[in-house]
């Protein structure tokens, strides 16, 4: 293998180089090669040529001979050993044969000669290659160029010359005067012979204004032809003729006669009775049809241009064509401007062939339609009329006025549509809009997306703004269906509307879901607020958030949480988890798995709660139940059972009645019972006050009269001895305090005696003996030590804080007042915020 071409120079043989005078008589050998002197008669002038014979032998970079063949060798000639500038330069292709190669330096470009100092060095170059070092520097016969110099030599061919006189030139000898040996005024006009002095003779600028003899010529008068020779006349002006001339002094240039113009010799055609209108300035270029006539065609320059219609022009560039009346080419290759007023201003393979096409550059565009533009890129067709590509690659454009304003593979066929640009999207639809992103589509009627990737709109007036295979529409009478974003959401219904998320559906007229996951919202007017899953398919129906809730019945509600579900008209479901309104107007404000299925019925919170009657309330806690038309329960498992409407409970209880209040204990600061005044109902109420006391305490009374014996037994009820203990008996004769108890209380029954036939008031108390007294007493002994929170609390005051108002506003409040600050405090602030202060 060749790694590098070495140069290893052997220098055969160096001629003297014909710079010397051609009379000089000898020529200096070689110091290789011996030429005899050759003694030359003056007359005999010899020509010595200016070639250098040079052999050489070519290796590799281990000195082997390169293969046979032929080389393109490059050979400079310096003034200097390093740098500088070569002062000849000559390439040849050159046979080797075992490395070894011969040429004649000069052979191809002449050595004119060399520099005055003698100092002369060969480099060489193999074909591309860099030039080899070291110069090579020629001695010897090289400076046979200095014999051109030989005027202060004193010998010629060995004879002394200082004794010549210059007077002595021998008759008949060619060139032997030289102009130095011409004085002024020596040779006359008799001493020239006729047609001696030919033009060859004449060098340029010889022949002055001023030595040109007037010959007859009057003033205005020019040279011209008259047939026969050249004599003085009048200047043809304004006879018409191809002659250039100016009108005035400093004005324009102009010929007489109107007449192309084209550049000579370039191979170019004017075609038609009219080309006298053309201009073509190009090369191998072409104006007018040969057969036709058009007129004022064009061709500024370039090569192979063709100008074929009146007032066509290429401006240059190469192989362009304006075909079209008043069609221009700019520039570029191969472009065609074929329709009239049609226009391509550059690029490559450009076509415009419809009326006042445009296409501004790029490659391969092509502008189909009339007052169609492309203003550049590759691959572009536009068809529609007044349509627009911009640029891009691969677009299509067939709508009336519609516009792609860049990208790739872009499809606008909707009159007035418009792609802004990104990749392969696509409209049919008129007036419709895609700013950008990809594989993004409209079928709908003035449908628009802004931009994201496999977005499709086929709803009239539907949109999308941006996302990820979004739909708007499934059907062109889905009109104004939008998605604003998100991934693979569907507004396929009229009017319709998805904010973003992933997965969402609005699949009824007006439904709107705002984002989230997998949410629907296809009721007419439901609403989705977002969240995972929920499903609002009622009208009307709203989910405001949360996961996996239904929201079912007609302007139902869910606000948020998990697992939720509305089926009635109107109800509502605030939060929580697993929570159900079931009827109309329900209410679930939150909490787990409560059941509101009463018609307004409402659970504010808590657990398993259940609302199952009309009107019914539950305030919370866990597993109560309201059952009962508007009937209330709060607490752990209290119960209003069905049918006992109107009953309240708490703390556990179960109501036993309607329009009953069950609780576990009851404390209080007092109590009473209110009704309407009997005597004036209509005037007055009636306040009855409980008795108190420190025991619990079921009383017993009756009456009876004593039998003839004297003695009465009374039964009391057989739960007696069960419920009660430490039992006491009062007894009150009528008309006599003859009576006494015969027997206690004994088996739920006791015996009063005393004086026969009369009548006898009984009563019987007894301490509670059940479990739940037992746990009152301990829970609340008669005497409590406060502990705890209840340390340093005044009972009175809070009682008071919630009744001064009413006593102090009726005028009752004299002589009561607060325990303690804190007290009063408290009520000021209660009555504060009463009053909205």
């Amino acid at each position: 293998m060749v790694h590098r071409t070495i140069l290893t120079v052997l220098l055969i043989f160096l001629s003297g180089l014909a710079r010397a005078d051609e009379r000089s008589s000898t020529i200096s050998g070689s110091p290789f090669t011996t030429v005899a002197e050759e003694v030359v008669a003056a007359t005999d002038a010899i020509t010595i040529p200016r070639l250098l014979s040079y052999q050489g032998r070519l290796t590799d970079s281990l000195g082997n001979p390169v293969p046979d063949g032929s080389y393109q060798l490059t050979f400079r000639l310096y003034s200097q050993e390093t740098g500088g500038t070569p002062f000849w330069t000559e390439v040849q292709t050159v046979s080797v044969r075992n490395g070894i190669f011969s040429v004649l330096l000069g052979s191809v470009t002449p050595i004119s000669s060399v520099p005055d100092a003698g100092t002369v060095y060969l480099s060489l170059q193999v074909g591309t290659g860099s030039e080899l070092t070291p110069r090579l520097r020629i001695v010897s016969a090289a400076y046979a160029f200095l014999s051109e110099r030989a005027a202060n030599s004193d010998l010629l061919q060995g004879r002394d010359t200082t004794a010549l006189d210059l007077r002595y030139v021998n008759e008949g000898q060619a060139n032997s005067i030289t102009s130095a040996m011409i004085t002024d005024g020596a040779v006359q006009t008799a001493d020239i012979a006729n047609n001696a002095v030919t033009s060859a003779k004449i060098g340029n600028g010889e022949v002055t204004m001023p030595k040109i003899n007037q010959s007859g010529a009057t003033t205005g008068q020019v040279i011209k032809w008259n047939g026969t020779q050249w004599a003085p006349a009048d200047d043809a002006v304004g006879a018409g003729d191809n002659a250039w001339v100016r009108g005035t002094p400093d004005s324009v240039l102009y010929t007489i006669r109107q007449l192309g113009v084209a550049r000579g010799g370039s191979d170019n055609m004017l075609y038609g009775t009219y080309c006298f209108t053309h201009t073509n300035l190009g090369v191998a270029c072409t104006t007018g049809i040969n057969s036709q006539n058009h007129q004022f065609c064009t061709v500024g320059g370039g090569f192979g241009n063709r100008a074929s219609s009146s007032l066509a022009t290429v401006a240059g560039g190469r192989q362009n064509i304006a075909g079209g009346m008043e069609a221009t080419v700019a520039g570029g290759r191969e472009n065609a401007a074929t329709g009239n007023n049609a226009t391509v201003g550059g690029g490559f393979l450009n076509t415009a062939t419809e009326f006042a096409a445009t296409v501004a550059g790029g490659r391969a565009n092509q502008a189909r339609g009339q007052d169609v533009a492309i203003g550049g890129g590759a691959g572009n067709i536009a068809w529609g009329q007044a349509a627009t590509i911009a640029g891009g690659n691969q677009n299509r454009d067939s709508g009336y006025v519609a516009t792609i304003s860049g990208g790739g593979n872009n499809i606008a066929y909707g009159d007035g549509a418009t792609v802004g640009g990104g990749m392969v999207n696509s409209t049919i639809s008129p007036n419709s809009v895609i700013s950008g992103g990809a594989l993004n589509r409209i079928t709908g009627l003035m449908g628009v997306i802004g931009g994201g990737h496999a977005d499709t709109v086929i709803g009239a007036y539907g949109g999308i703004l941006s996302g990820y295979s979004n739909l708007a529409g499934n059907e062109p009478q889905d009109t104004g269906a939008t998605v604003a974003g998100g991934y693979n959401n569907s507004a396929t219904a009229i009017n319709t509307f998805i904010g973003g998320g992933r997965d969402n559906t609005a699949s009824n007229a007006g439904a709107t879901v705002s984002g989230g996951v997998t949410n629907t919202a296809g009721g007419s007017g439901a609403t989705v607020g977002g969240g995972t899953n929920n499903t609002a398919s009622a009208d009307g129906a709203t989910i405001g958030g949360g996961a996996n809730n239904q929201a079912n019945g007609w302007n139902s509600t869910i606000a948020g949480g998990g697992g939720n579900t509305t089926t009635g008209t109107n109800a509502t479901v605030g939060g929580g988890y697993g929570n159900t309104a079931g009827a109309g107007d329900a209410t679930v404000a939150g909490g787990h798995l409560n059941t509101a299925s009463g018609y307004y019925s409402a659970i504010a919170g808590g657990e398993s709660n259940h609302g199952a009657g009309d009107w019914s309330v539950v305030a919370g806690g866990r597993y109560d139940t309201s059952a009962a038309n508007y009937s209330f329960t709060t607490g752990y498992l209290s119960v209003v059972p069905s049918g006992y409407s109107n009953s309240a409970a708490f703390n556990g209880q179960t109501a036993t009645a309607g329009n009953q209040l069950r609780c576990g204990t009851l404390s209080k600061a007092g109590g009473s019972f209110t009704i309407d005044h009997p005597l004036d109902p209509y005037g007055k109420i009636l306040n009855h006050y409980f008795v108190e006391g420190p025991e619990m305490l079921n009383i017993y009374r009756g009456a009876v009269v004593l039998d003839a014996s004297g003695r009465a037994e009374v039964k009391l009820p057989d739960y007696f001895s069960a419920l009660n203990r430490n039992p006491h008996i009062q007894l009150t004769g009528v008309g006599s305090s003859d009576v006494y108890v015969a027997e206690k209380v004994s088996g739920n029954r006791f015996v009063i005696g005393g004086r026969p036939g009369m009548e006898v008031y009984w009563q019987v108390t007894g301490e509670r003996a059940d479990v739940s007294a037992e746990a009152i007493r301990r829970m609340m002994p008669v005497e409590q030590v406060k502990t705890g929170s209840l340390t340093g609390r005044m009972l009175d005051d809070e009682f008071l804080a919630g009744c001064m108002e009413q006593l102090e506003r009726e005028g009752k409040a004299q002589g009561l007042d607060f325990r303690t600050p804190a007290g009063r405090t408290r009520y000021e602030l209660m009555k504060n915020r009463q009053t909205g202060r």
